[in-house]
């Protein structure tokens, strides 16, 4: 077997960013868990660490199911509407792309045997936040509003005195 020295740096150089976003989606997990715990009417209990991995396992493949359905609602909206009721369309988009996550959490609640969410309360903060975590992700593209309006940074904006 002959692999080259880069093909094996860059294989391990792969495993090692896949390994450092699985921990820090697990942190965030964690992290969700713990905050909503803190409020009184919040009931999830995870009896195992599998059932976290599996957890979170089936909220990343739920995660790439609502992308696509989210591209494809994107596109509906838009030969649909075209530019008029740009806002409302979006905004019905996005409780529809909720609800379907909050149905998916409610199944990967259901499979998973280690995991217990206690309420329907604490199902719909958790699809919430998690929502939440997935929408305003760093990578994810903005909603330009106003494209007739240049994107312009602070510094910019200080020098011109107003926002172009």
């Amino acid at each position: 077997m002959n692999i080259n020295k880069n093909s094996l740096k860059e294989r391990t150089q792969l495993l090692l960013v896949l390994a450092g976003i699985f921990l820090i989606l697990t942190a965030i997990l964690v992290f969700a868990v713990y905050a909503l715990n803190s409020i009184d009417f919040i009931h999830i209990r995870i009896s195992s660490t599998a059932s976290v991995f599996a957890f979170l396992g089936l909220v990343m493949l739920g995660t790439g199911v609502l992308s696509v359905i989210g591209s494809m609602l994107d596109g509906f909206r838009r030969h649909v509407f075209h530019h008029s009721f740009k806002l409302g369309g979006m905004m019905i988009q996005e409780i529809l792309l909720i609800v379907i996550f909050g149905g998916m959490i409610h199944w990967i609640d259901r499979w998973v045997d280690g995991v217990e969410i206690g309420n329907i309360q604490t199902e719909f903060t958790l699809t919430l936040f998690l929502y939440g975590l997935i929408q305003w992700a760093p990578f994810k593209d903005y909603w330009n509003l106003e494209p007739h309006r240049t994107a312009s940074s602070y510094a910019e904006v200080v020098l011109n005195g107003c926002n172009p």
